[in-house]
């Protein structure tokens, strides 16, 4: 058991609030209500830049340097607009403002970064602004036309094309917008049924498990204390209470994890624990209940605690099969080895548990809903569960690999 596991790094995915461990959401800003529909990084933002200047720097560069330093202007401040509406904004009007008093100055496609600005500015939510820059950059932009000295046609059909785009880019901001602001309040809406979905599962289980747990315990310990209860026998019970009291604590944890939506841990009994104190503490049960067990470890595991979390409940998962189907004739043998890393990998972990299977079960045993559960944990950390029989004899391999730094 040298071979070398590796994984890729697990991606940190953003939960709702309240889930531990879990990022902030973003789907609201500062003041409570919805960012914009679209995220936009300061990547877009330059690259938006970089379009428009490619599209009027060019053209710019045969009327002036004039010309070529308005239309970088423009461009930058389109791509800012992603980010700064407002800001970005002003920024153009003033450009086409200048430009008025300045020959006129060419302005050509750099004025599509005014449509960004407007388009952005309506997402965000900014619509009162959004109203007085389109009247501010077509205004300037006639007055443009005007000095220029175009035809008074020319001028109205530009004047058209304008509020066209200018009135149909706020529309269909404003739109996309409300849109956006009813599909975060159905995600709200849902996330708020899931939670009451989720309240109540936990009464009824606090109600129906809890309480039967908590009868076990009460009848084990009534047992044990028993005169007529021979030694062995009140040993058992006291093995039945303690059992069935950690049981009762644990579900009692979950169930409050389940009411907060938190994030569920390790086990109350593991939790703190190593993987090598989870292995004696697994050796512990299993010589409490009749078995012969060794344990040899080869290597340091030095995982973190949510693979040590997952370990955990699959060695509880482990144990039960052992108990319910292993032959306590037979010895079990419990190994773990350090995977081992490499300059791009911390080490793994490998997990092997040999167990005899009872007689009358040998071909019993494939399987269930337990080893699924076992195979769904392992798989949310990059791990792998082996599960077979080798004919009088059970093997289950648990894999954990080194994750990539």
């Amino acid at each position: 058991m040298t071979s070398r596991i590796t994984r890729e790094q697990r991606e940190t995915v953003p939960g709702a609030a309240g889930v531990r461990g879990a990022e902030p959401s973003r789907t609201t800003g500062a003041s409570g209500a919805p960012d914009a529909p679209f995220g936009h990084g300061r990547s877009a933002s330059v690259l938006l830049a970089l379009v428009l200047m490619m599209a009027s720097v060019p053209v710019a560069a045969g009327e002036s340097v004039l010309a070529i330093a308005i239309a970088a202007i423009l461009g930058a401040a389109g791509g800012l607009s992603l980010r700064n509406p407002l800001i970005a904004g002003a920024i153009i009007g003033l450009t086409f403002t200048f430009a008025v008093f300045a020959g006129p100055a060419h302005v050509g496609p750099g004025s599509l970064a005014s449509i960004v600005a407007i388009a952005s500015a309506a997402g965000h939510g900014k619509i009162l602004g959004a109203i007085m820059m389109s009247v501010w950059h077509v205004t300037t932009l006639m007055a443009i036309s005007a000095v220029r000295g175009d035809e008074a046609a020319y001028m109205v059909s530009e004047l058209l094309l304008w509020i066209v785009l200018q009135g149909g880019t706020l529309v269909a901001a404003t739109w996309g917008r409300r849109l956006f602001e009813r599909s975060v309040a159905e995600r709200a809406r849902r996330l708020s049924e899931l939670s009451d979905q989720r309240r109540a599962i936990a009464r009824e289980l606090h109600d129906t498990g809890v309480r039967a747990m908590t009868e076990v315990v009460m009848l084990a310990e009534n047992g044990a204390l028993h005169p007529d209860t021979a030694p062995s026998t009140a040993a058992e019970f006291r093995r039945i209470s303690s059992t069935s009291r950690r049981a009762a604590d644990e579900m009692r944890e979950l169930l409050e994890q389940l009411r907060g939506s938190h994030e569920v841990g390790s086990p109350a009994h593991a939790r703190g624990a190593c993987v090598e104190d989870l292995l004696e503490m697994l050796r512990g049960r299993l010589a409490a209940a009749g078995f012969s067990v060794r344990v040899a470890s080869e290597g340091e595991s030095s995982l973190p605690d949510r693979e040590v979390a997952v370990i955990a409940r699959c060695l509880e998962e482990v144990e039960a099969n052992v108990v319910r189907h292993g032959d306590r004739a037979a010895p079990v043998a419990i190994m773990s080895e350090s995977l081992p890393g490499s300059s791009v990998a911390e080490p793994g972990l490998r997990l092997a548990v040999l167990n005899g299977m009872a007689p009358d079960d040998r071909h019993g045993l494939s399987g269930g809903v337990g080893l699924e559960g076992v195979r769904e944990r392992l798989a949310a950390v990059g791990g792998d569960l082996e599960a077979r029989c080798e004919g009088s004899t059970f093997l289950t391999r648990i894999d954990i690999p080194g994750e990539i730094r």
